[in-house]
C-alpha cells in the first residue's frame, strides 16, 4: 500500500484530527502515545533508534539517516497524494517532510527515543533510491529538464543536489534540521 493511502486511512480512522504512519518493524516507547497526543499541529518525525535485539533497548543508538514514523496534524491532510512511495522503499521518510517544508508547515523532531528498530539488512536498492529521488523533485515541481539545467547552470553551491540523490538526501536532512523546532 502506498504511504499516501496509509496517511489518508489513518486520518479517516482518527476522525481527521491526525494521522500516524509507522514502519512495521519498530517498538514504540511507552510514552510515545502521550507525547504524540500533545502535538496538535504540524509534522512530528519519529527518528530511528537502532538496537541489536529487543532485550537491548537500553543500548539504543541514534540513526541520523532515517525515520520510522510520522505524526501529521489535521492541516496536513490532503497534501500527500503521490502513490509512488511505500513503506520499506527509500525516500518515503524524506518525501513527507520535504513536501511539508515546501508547504510551510511546522516540523518537529523529538530528541528522546520514541521508536526502537531492531537492526536487519536493508531491503532496497540504489536503483530504487535513484528512481525515487526524481519523484521527490517532481513533488516540488522541479521537472527533469529543470533539474538538468540547475545541475549544470544553477547556483554552484546547489548543483550537486540536482544531480546526485545522496546529495539531495543531505540537503533534505539539512532543511529539516533548519526548520524543525
Amino acid at each position: 500500500m502506498a504511504v499516501s493511502d496509509l496517511i489518508e486511512v489513518s486520518f479517516l480512522k482518527n476522525n481527521g484530527k491526525y494521522s500516524l504512519v509507522l514502519n512495521a518493524d519498530i517498538l514504540l516507547h511507552p510514552k510515545t502515545g502521550e507525547y504524540l497526543a500533545s502535538q496538535k499541529r504540524g509534522l512530528t518525525m519519529i527518528p530511528r533508534w537502532e538496537i541489536d535485539a529487543i532485550s537491548s533497548i537500553g543500548k539504543a543508538e541514534f540513526d541520523p539517516w532515517g525515520y520510522d514514523g510520522m505524526w501529521l496534524g489535521a492541516e496536513l491532510r490532503g497534501i500527500f497524494r503521490n502513490r509512488t512511495f511505500g513503506l520499506g522503499l527509500p525516500w518515503w521518510d524524506y518525501w513527507i517532510p520535504f513536501r511539508a517544508l515546501h508547504q510551510k508547515h511546522l516540523i518537529r523532531i523529538p530528541k528522546n527515543p520514541l521508536a526502537h528498530h531492531v537492526r536487519h539488512p536493508e531491503q532496497w536498492s540504489e536503483q530504487d533510491r535513484a528512481r525515487l529521488a526524481g519523484e521527490i523533485w517532481r513533488e516540488v515541481d522541479v521537472s527533469p529538464w529543470k533539474r538538468f539545467y540547475l545541475r549544470h547552470f544553477g547556483p554552484k553551491a546547489e548543483r550537486k543536489n540536482y544531480g546526485y540523490h545522496n546529495h539531495l538526501a543531505g540537503h533534505i536532512r539539512k532543511k529539516i534540521s533548519e526548520y524543525s523546532e
